[in-house]
């Protein structure tokens, strides 16, 4: 989630997250995609 809340992501997550009250609390934890394409690298490979 965190990946996808910067600019020129998902516009739906980030217009969610201006209202997000604790947003700042928001912790990621073990390791990350960089991009959404990854997380289906059998579809895009």
């Amino acid at each position: 989630m965190i990946n996808q809340i910067g600019q020129g992501n998902n516009i739906r997550l980030r217009f969610s997250m201006v209202s997000c009250e604790n947003a700042k609390e928001i912790e990621t934890f073990g390791e990350q995609h960089e991009k959404f394409e990854d997380t289906f690298p059998s579809l895009y490979y």
